[in-house]
């Protein structure tokens, strides 16, 4: 049961979703991407970039209770496969032997925006795919795709990236998904990066982040959850309690898309008010952190419902948007 919705009830959601993103998908990825790329991730490319780069696991959050499933810590992040956005809002792309195209990251060394004062204690990073860009832009939304790694199988939106995946999210309420999402996948994972401003803990929720369930919010909705976690260095990450059962119980407390998106570009709802924006909220003091600037969404479709997930082309976590409710330049 997905909360006092049946599971016969979820199939006819699932393809109720599939017919009606058959119908875009085709004109969707006809959208050619002009303003940025997905490039390879390789640790060389990155200024400052070292050859260790593998995520440090990391225990969630204490009090866990242990009925959540495993996937609520976080996991070593593989480089060799993984793909990556060149920084909305002044990298720019350089091609370099093989046709492989690199980010040209404007001028920002090793350091350059590694500490933002005592407000965070931010330490120095060695910056990857994304960096700093010192353009002057500031917005509460992701700037760059750090990591890519949807399941073989997942393309919807994957040619309209990174842009798909910046700025406001563009929620249809309750009585449909949106289009405006690049899916991850039975099993994928993506890792943003947030420029200037940071997510910082303070009163409430941090940041939200943006799927496109539809539903009922007070008795289910289509939901295909993700395990939410957060690091300011790239290297060591915090993982917010995600419980999974593996019958489709809803709500998937603690996950990321479980509820509907209000906010959208065609309306005055504002993206980083969680009491009106929809959409999954999420405080840093739940797991102890004062600062990120890294948010990794890790779709858990199999932990979720290991009967009936919904996978495919369009299948899993699909990313609309992330919002920064508390911020620090």
């Amino acid at each position: 049961m997905h909360g006092h919705t049946s599971h016969s009830a979820q199939r006819r959601y699932a393809r109720t979703l599939a017919r009606r993103w058959g119908r875009d998908v085709t004109a969707l990825m006809t959208v050619a991407l002009t303003t940025a790329c997905i490039v390879p991730y390789d640790p060389g490319f990155g200024v400052g970039a070292s050859d260790s780069d593998g995520a440090t696991e990391t225990d969630a959050a204490a009090g866990t209770d242990s009925s959540l499933s495993s996937g609520s810590t976080s996991t070593s992040t593989s480089t060799s496969e993984a793909t990556a956005g060149a920084s909305r809002g002044g990298s720019s792309g350089s091609s370099t032997g093989a046709g492989t195209t690199v980010a040209d990251s404007t001028g920002a060394d090793a350091t350059t925006g590694a500490t933002t004062g005592a407000t965070t204690g931010e330490p120095e990073i060695e910056w990857g795919a994304c960096a700093p860009t010192m353009d002057g832009a500031s917005d509460p939304f992701v700037d760059c795709v750090e990591e890519f790694e949807p399941a073989p199988e997942a393309t919807f939106g994957h040619e309209l990236l990174p842009e798909i995946v910046l700025g406001p999210p563009e929620g249809l309420g309750q009585g449909g998904g949106s289009l405006d999402v690049a899916s991850l996948g039975c099993g994928g994972s993506i890792t943003l990066f947030f420029d200037d401003p940071i997510i910082v803990d303070g009163p409430g929720p941090d940041f939200i982040v943006f799927e496109n369930p539809f539903g009922d919010p007070m008795n289910g909705t289509f939901s295909e959850p993700a395990i939410v976690s957060v690091s300011l260095d790239r290297e060591t990450w915090h993982s917010f309690p995600c419980a999974l059962d593996g019958q489709g119980a809803w709500p998937a407390t603690g996950c990321a898309g479980i509820m509907p998106v209000e906010a959208n570009s065609m309306n005055d709802i504002d993206p980083t008010d969680p009491a009106l924006a929809g959409g999954d909220a999420f405080d840093l003091a739940t797991i102890g952190v004062g600062a990120a600037r890294y948010v990794r969404l890790e779709d858990v479709a199999f932990e979720y419902d290991e009967d009936t997930p919904f996978c495919g082309a369009s299948g899993g976590f699909d990313l609309d948007a992330v919002a920064i409710v508390n911020a620090a330049e």
